[in-house]
């Protein structure tokens, strides 16, 4: 990933995105969570918000959000949604863990803090899916459902989508035992390369693999696949559910077509 600061958040984007006319990104140093506030009050974390939207030169008002609950729930967004969520997370979409936005200049967010943000961008059609995706959404799909959703329902074609995945908590840091091994595994068997064995029934999980190995399988090539290289667990300037507790803000993954 590229790393760059703009008035004093950082900023994460891919190298697959940088030529390209959309704007991608994780920010870390700062929360913009509601559903997920730490120790921050609603009005600072909408005061994070539009420092990011100015840093993005976009509009804090128009930020499509869902209420993310780790399911395998997908909606389809249109300019009609824009600004659902913004401002409160009363209005965000509910049970949603994806956002599919089918318009130009749409803008969407999703949030972490170990687990793994996921962006699918058609570079043919402009259409882009933000995916949030911990071990209960890998195990139950969520990635390749909204990639059959974007190719059966969209029309994209799948040799067309850039898969992106944020900074996720790694295999490093994350041991993991037999119920979610079988989870994912039994659901999704090429899920087993994500799996490093470690003792008796626990293993080390990169959530990221497992995700490329769901997409591998239904006909993405490698070099459309596009990691961080970073383990949000490791690395100090990213939030950590697992590194600090209830007091760990959340990771913002941005898209804006």
């Amino acid at each position: 990933m590229i790393r760059r600061e703009k008035d004093g958040i950082i900023l994460y984007s891919w190298t697959s995105l940088d030529r390209l006319d959309v704007k991608a990104f994780t920010a870390a140093g700062l929360n913009t969570a509601l559903h997920a506030p730490g120790n921050e009050s609603q009005q600072q974390i909408i005061q994070n918000r539009s420092r990011l939207s100015r840093a993005a030169d976009v509009k804090a008002e128009a930020w499509i959000c869902g209420n993310q609950v780790h399911s395998a729930h997908s909606v389809s967004v249109t300019a009609a949604d824009r600004g659902r969520g913004a401002l409160s997370a009363s209005d965000a979409f509910e049970d949603c863990d994806a956002l599919i936005l089918t318009e130009a200049g749409l803008q969407g967010m999703i949030f972490t803090a170990d687990c793994l943000p996921v962006i699918l961008y058609d570079k043919k059609q402009k259409i882009g899916a933000l995916v949030h995706a911990g071990w209960r959404g890998a195990a139950s799909g969520i990635v390749p459902a909204v990639l059959e959703k974007m190719i059966t329902v969209r029309g994209s074609g799948a040799e067309d989508i850039l898969a992106l995945a944020g900074p996720a908590i790694d295999a490093c840091c994350y041991q993991v035992d037999l119920p979610v091994y079988k989870a994912m595994t039994e659901s999704f068997p090429e899920t087993g390369a994500a799996f490093t064995p470690d003792g008796k029934n626990h293993w080390r999980l990169s959530l990221e693999q497992a995700v490329f190995q769901q997409l591998y399988s239904r006909g993405l090539d490698k070099k459309q696949c596009e990691g961080s290289g970073l383990c949000s667990c490791c690395e100090s300037e990213l939030s950590s559910w697992r590194r600090e507790g209830a007091e760990a803000g959340r990771m913002t993954t941005c898209l804006c077509l």
